[in-house]
């Protein structure tokens, strides 16, 4: 018995979608390189408003529109050359609940479709990018403020809106902690039993207007002036300098100055927080409630 192969990739990515690097016309004269009879270029297709603010890891519809042309423009180029490489149009698609009819329309002009699942429930499976900062992540500076403008001192939304005004707590706070491999963003409150439902519903509403309407320009410039002046504080004495270089070699992050630092707060747009913002209070939370009293008694002080 006689087998024949072939050499295919039919699963690729450039730097259109996040996961590669080089253009698509890299990627087509490395298959030719390598001697493929058959290459498909695979970008991730567009996701719903929300799922992916910053396009990285998928595209945008103008982005889309690139890719396509790229593909027929590389295609003509293999049929002149006589080339014998099948290059095939493709997109991978995530599969999610009720997008069927957008899929097959978004789908029609590409001869390859690749399905995949990265979200369950809306939320990502495979980035924790997406989810949270880690501690090399260059979008932790615009975290940090936001940290601030929502959870950050007696200025902040949630300590106006919970403490301030409605009197339902004595501390109240927010923060995000970045890691290795992921970060986490946190909200503490101290309340009163009968005060548990109104507690959450404030806080959650809070969370719902920075992701729809951002932050303003004033509370970004107080957040800043705020984020530069505990830095400087916080580094007075040799204990805490020696701390912060420790803690930067042991997690492989480069060693800024005061000034450095204190710059890269003070370059952080209000796009970049109000995209931060976007991308972390469009996820879902969880709730724990730490008290004396059983799961039912805890559940009727949510209704």
């Amino acid at each position: 018995m006689t087998y024949a192969y072939e050499r295919v990739d039919c699963h690729t990515h450039s730097a259109y979608s996040g996961h590669g690097s080089g253009s698509v016309a890299d990627m087509v004269r490395r298959a030719e390189d390598l001697g493929l009879s058959t290459f498909a270029q695979t970008e991730h297709l567009v996701l719903p408003d929300g799922m992916d603010p910053l396009f990285e890891t998928s595209m945008s519809s103008q982005t889309m529109k690139r890719y396509v042309d790229e593909l027929h423009e590389q295609r003509e180029r293999l049929a002149h050359a006589g080339s014998g490489m099948q290059l095939l149009c493709g997109i991978e698609a995530d599969w999610l609940p009720g997008r069927t009819a957008e899929l097959e329309r978004l789908c029609a002009p590409f001869d390859y479709v690749l399905g995949s699942v990265h979200f369950i429930d809306n939320r990502p499976i495979d980035d924790s990018r997406d989810l949270s900062v880690v501690n090399n992540d260059p979008r932790r500076f615009a975290y940090s403020l936001l940290d601030i403008i929502i959870g950050g001192g007696m200025s902040s939304r949630l300590f106006q809106e919970i403490r301030e005004k409605r009197g339902l707590v004595y501390s109240v706070y927010a923060s995000s902690q970045p890691y290795e491999g992921a970060g986490i963003f946190e909200m503490y409150a101290g309340t009163r039993p009968e005060n548990v439902a109104e507690v959450v519903k404030v806080a959650t509403e809070q969370f719902a207007l920075a992701a729809q309407d951002g932050v303003s320009d004033d509370e970004l410039a107080r957040a800043k002036e705020l984020a530069a002046g505990s830095f400087v504080l916080g580094t007075e004495s040799t204990r805490t300098r020696m701390s912060r270089l420790g803690r930067l070699a042991v997690l492989d992050l480069p060693v800024d100055s005061i000034d450095e630092m204190i710059e890269k707060y003070r370059a952080v747009t209000i796009d970049e927080v109000n995209d931060a913002a976007r991308a972390l209070f469009t996820q879902d939370m969880t709730l724990a409630v730490v008290s004396p009293y059983k799961q039912e008694k805890i559940e009727r002080m949510l209704r």
